[in-house]
């Protein structure tokens, strides 16, 4: 059950993801879609490294957790910068936050065993 809600919370992170690219296009700057093209990146690295953990590195390894650390801080970094420049900002906060936790949940799983 555990498994399954973790998922839940991992594959929900789609829905503000695809709502922020589904704006109309005159709203969002170049750097706006730059910095979403980025968080959708590392969201999709995410999904595949929690199937395949050693897309991330090799286990309990300095690569792995800064893998993690850069890919919290892009995520993090995005959903400052965008909240302060996009509107809506709630939805671009919602981003960054989600996958970044995403991240910090699969570091935490890294190095739990």
């Amino acid at each position: 059950m555990l498994t399954v809600c973790i998922w839940v919370f991992l594959l929900s992170a789609s829905i503000p993801l695809l709502m922020s690219w589904t704006m109309p296009t005159n709203e969002l700057t170049r750097l706006s879609k730059l910095l979403l093209a980025a968080v959708t990146t590392s969201y999709g690295w995410l999904l595949l490294a929690c199937v395949v953990p050693l897309v991330a590195g090799p286990n309990y390894s300095h690569e792995r957790v800064f893998i993690c650390n850069v890919n919290i801080s892009i995520c993090a970094g995005t959903g400052i910068a965008l909240t302060a420049t996009q509107k809506p900002r709630l939805l671009f906060a919602v981003v960054g936050a989600w996958i970044a936790l995403g991240w910090v949940y699969f570091r935490a799983i890294s190095f739990a065993v």
